[in-house]
């Protein structure tokens, strides 16, 4: 029965709900974090694995002002092509599937926007050691209206810079990247990498056997 217990909680550790964060790429600065046009442009951050792992969600700090958020996230992570995204991406999707977490943070630097943290779950994708870009825009490529006064969804920035600074490719997202010259702030949640989970399972199947064992020679 120990056996069976310890092997329930292996085979639940692999399920997407269980992630754990594999990459961090900071936290909004207090009231002073740069932000990113996220409807007028696709914006890109990247991130690096030095082991294989499994991504099973992403999360972002934004400020949204006047039904600025278009109901969906346009999400995409690529190989890095270098210092921007390649132009194909790895696994991307436009999901309405978003949780939306108020932090109860009020930006007066833009007209008292609050900010929210923005998760979305994402089909399991396994990813090898390297670089790579996460990409999001607020809502399917065919939205970009102006991020303005009237109306935004912005991306918050961190400080400090891990790797390539951001970069921005505005409207009509034909593939022409910018630096923004700033970091993005996210972090992945995933699980760890497949085979080490499977010798993890490997295991605790030979430990009962052995226990098994043992019980037929009492």
């Amino acid at each position: 029965m120990r056996c069976a217990v310890i092997l329930s909680t292996v085979a639940l550790a692999i399920t997407p709900a269980s992630g754990n964060v594999i990459f961090d790429n900071g936290i909004p600065a207090a009231d002073s974090a740069p932000t990113y046009p996220l409807t007028q442009s696709m914006q890109a951050e990247d991130f690096s694995l030095t082991e294989a792992s499994v991504v099973t969600g992403l999360r972002f700090y934004a400020l949204e002002r006047a039904d600025g958020y278009a109901g969906s996230i346009y999400w995409s992570i690529r190989n890095s092509d270098p210092a921007q995204p390649a132009a194909n991406s790895i696994a991307g999707d436009t999901s309405t599937a978003v949780t939306r977490t108020l932090t109860g943070v009020i930006r007066p630097d833009h007209f008292n926007a609050p900010q929210s943290v923005y998760s979305i779950a994402i089909e399991p994708l396994a990813l090898g050691p390297g670089e790579y870009w996460l990409v999001l825009h607020n809502g399917p490529l065919s939205h970009g209206d102006a991020d303005n006064a009237q109306g935004f969804f912005l991306w918050e920035g961190t400080v400090g810079q891990r790797g390539e600074v951001g970069v921005e490719d505005p409207s009509p997202f034909d593939g022409v990247w910018q630096q923004t010259f700033g970091e993005h702030s996210f972090a992945l949640v995933g699980v760890p990498e497949p085979a080490t989970m499977v010798g993890l399972g490997g295991f605790m199947i030979l430990l009962l056997r052995r226990q098994r064992a043992a019980t037929l020679r009492r």
